[in-house]
This record gives C-alpha cells, structure tokens and sequence, in this order.
C-alpha cells in the first residue's frame, strides 16, 4: 500500500508540475541521440548500434528502469566529403512495478559539413521527430478508498478523477554541433540541442496547464591523446528544463594498448559528478568494433538518507561497423571521432 501510494505521489508531480526531467544515462556520452540529434553519424565508422540499460533507486519504493537501444549511420555526398547521417532511437522508461510506462521512438536525420579541405573540422544540423506514449496502469495502484474496514477490496471504485490513462503526442528536437580534428589522435566535439518545441499536454487528468517544457542541452567532449598508450577525455553536461537544472562534469583515463584500423584494445576508468546529485564511477573496455560501459551512481543529495547512496547501476554497449576504405592521406584526413 504505502509502496504503490508513494508511486501515485510521485506520478502526480511529474503530469501535474511537469517539472520532471526527461530520461537520461550517466554514460551520456554512450548515448549520443538521446542528447542532440547532430550527433547522429559523427563518429569513426559507417554504422553505429547502442544499447543502454539503468537501474535507478531500486531501494526505494519507486524505482526508475530505462531501456535504449538506437542505429545511426552516415552516407557520403560524392566527392565533397560532405555526409547525410541518419538515425532511429526507441527508448523505454518504467516507473515502480511497471505502472507508469514512458515508450519513445524517435528518427535522427543530420547533415555533416566539411569545413576545410583536409577534413579535420566537421559541422552538423540535426532533428529528431518522435512519438511519444505514456501509459498509468491503475490495476497496479490501490487507493485508499478501495479499503473497507481496514481490507483492501480492488472492485471498490478508485475514487480518482482520472480524464485517461494513455496518451501519445509528437515531440520535436533540433541540434548543433561541432567537431575539430586537433591532431591524429586528439579531438574535440561541442554542441547544443532544444527539445520539445510543440509543448505537449502530458497530463492524466483534465488539466491542460500541463505541458512539458522545452529542454536545452550543451555538452563537449575532448580528446587529449598524452602518449601512444594513454589518453585523457574530459566531459561536460549541461541540461535546463523549466527551473531544472543538470550539470555533469568529469573525465575518463583511456589505457590503450593496442590501436589499429582493424584491432582496437583498451581500458577506460572515469569519475563524474552530477552536481548536488550523484557521484559517477566509470569503467570501459573497447575490444575491436565493440564498446562495453558500466557506471554506478553514489547519491550525494538529501535522497543519500532514504537509498542508502545506492543510486544505480548503468550497463552500455556500442558496436560500430567499418568498411575501411582506402583514402588519399595527402588530401582527407579521415576524422577519427570518439
């Protein structure tokens, strides 16, 4: 009872206030459309397929499960050096014991400029269109009217004034970014992305006040390739939707111990905060055309006294495909995104 009312709390201030953030990954930067569409087809390859799972709270009565998986790739514009890049991404988000359901199904589309002749400086446009459901299961939730003398009868009415329990709507997104080649084996990415721009009515009940708010993201990622077996990767986030605020900051050691076009071998440890939210610990293995992620959030904010610090565990994995073809070296410098 006092689980599953907790849950009924909780949901009513997400559709009421609409003050709730969107779903989001600590491993931000293994999840690239899920935080700007420009995103989509900038990396070192031809096709890219992510998967991510997060666990979050489990101690408490509401815990959070998110699911993503998503495809993106490009295809080259002639002899320009130029790329259409296109992307798919689904994502499902599961409140308590499934009762309150989140499903998305977005398309990245993204198109990659060349800057300058040698190919070392790149700037991209993208949007995403997407289709959003939500669904309350309320066979999963008692309410205290449905006890009578202290039993809990489910035939008893609920009591609520609920105008519906499932609801879809179309959700926009639209990005920038920026990559520049500073070397052969160090770079540095940049972009900005705002989301929701059609304001949805996200409300289970009558009121038409609750909207979901527009969302803005800035983030960068830097590679500083130290020696031929060490780099360093700083990262930063930053997100604001309505008066919400998220600020992730941090950096990965990479441990590289071999890395050729056709056998890659390294290992990664990294350290994030989300400030006055959780403390990040990250390790990463790459293994040729794979990526393997896992993180785990330490709560830091007022929550530490109800979860015991236990934030959650984030798993990712990242397959990326290439057909390495042969370039003139003297002319293109092949980028090499992260």
């Amino acid at each position: 009872m006092l689980k599953k009312s907790w849950l009924l709390f909780v949901i009513c201030l997400v559709v009421l206030h609409s003050q709730a953030q969107d779903q989001h990954f600590s491993q931000f930067f293994n999840s690239p459309q899920n935080i700007n569409p420009a995103l989509s087809g900038l990396f070192d390859g031809d096709l890219r397929i992510v998967a991510n799972h997060k666990n979050q709270w489990r101690t408490l009565p509401v815990p959070y499960r998110t699911y993503a998986i998503s495809a993106d790739g490009k295809l080259p514009l002639g002899l320009t050096n130029d790329y259409v890049c296109t992307g798919i991404i689904f994502t499902n988000d599961k409140a308590g014991d499934g009762s309150y359901t989140t499903n998305q199904a977005g398309i990245s589309l993204a198109y990659l400029k060349k800057l300058n002749k040698d190919s070392s400086s790149f700037l991209s446009l993208g949007i995403q269109p997407s289709l959003v459901s939500k669904n309350l299961n309320l066979s999963k939730l008692s309410f205290d009217n449905q006890f009578s003398d202290g039993t809990y009868n489910s035939a008893i009415a609920n009591g609520e004034n609920f105008n519906r329990t499932k609801l879809q709507y179309l959700d926009f997104c639209a990005g920038l970014s920026f990559y520049q080649k500073i070397n052969q084996h160090s770079n540095a990415t940049l972009g900005f992305s705002y989301a929701h721009f059609l304001a949805q009515n996200t409300s289970f009940f009558s009121d038409k006040s609750a909207v979901i708010n527009p969302k803005f993201v800035a983030h960068a990622t830097f590679v500083f390739n130290l020696s031929e077996s060490f780099d360093l990767i700083p990262v930063i986030l930053f997100e604001e939707q309505n008066k919400a605020k998220e600020i992730v900051a941090g950096s990965q050691a990479r441990f590289i111990f071999e890395n050729r076009s056709d056998k890659t071998r390294a290992f990664s440890l990294g350290a994030f905060m989300r400030l006055k939210d959780a403390f990040i610990v990250n390790a990463q293995l790459d293994y040729n055309h794979y990526r393997f992620g896992l993180s785990y959030d330490i709560t830091t904010s007022a929550l530490k006294n109800a979860n015991n610090r236990l934030g959650g565990i984030e798993l990712s994995i990242v397959y990326i495909m290439k057909r390495f073809i042969k370039v003139n070296q003297a002319k293109v410098i092949c980028p090499v995104f992260l």
